[in-house]
């Protein structure tokens, strides 16, 4: 499959099908409708879909705040049916080329610490923990803070 996978930028039109993807990846800690039109028409940064044979498949939030140096991938899913097909690893690439086009220093995430699957991609990322959140997610749901560093 990942030959036939194409990355672009997203837009309005493509909320339906990211709102499928993120129904499906996460539990409570899901954005709404609202928020994924705010990141896609009006954030700070940029937002990449993944598609396969005219379908969304993944998506990527990339947020840089006002004089920083710093990239924070805000939320990455990979619809469950496409998982383990080297979407989630597509979008991790066309972060960092989108860090290196901007002249960015790093990349920095919250992944959940029992979030297996995604620690072992961005460990073989080169993105290391420089924290622990405790409850991020909740009570009881903590986060590693990674960054990826040029």
């Amino acid at each position: 499959m990942d030959k036939f996978i194409n990355t672009r930028q997203a837009t309005l039109a493509d909320l339906n099908q990211i709102l499928k993807i993120e129904t499906l990846s996460f539990e409570k800690e899901k954005f709404s409708r609202e928020q994924f039109i705010y990141l896609i028409s009006r954030a700070k940064g940029i937002f990449f879909v993944a598609e396969f044979d005219n379908s969304i498949v993944g998506y990527i939030s990339l947020l840089q705040r006002s004089n920083s140096k710093n990239l924070r991938i805000y939320s990455i899913a990979v619809h469950p049916k496409a998982r383990g097909q080297r979407i989630g690893q597509r979008l991790i690439d066309i972060s960092k080329e989108f860090m290196k086009t901007k002249e960015l220093m790093s990349i920095y995430l919250e992944v959940r610490t029992d979030n297996t699957e995604a620690i072992k991609l961005y460990n073989k990322n080169d993105f290391i923990v420089i924290d622990i959140i405790h409850g991020y997610y909740g009570k009881g749901k903590d986060a590693f803070k990674m960054r990826f560093f040029i």
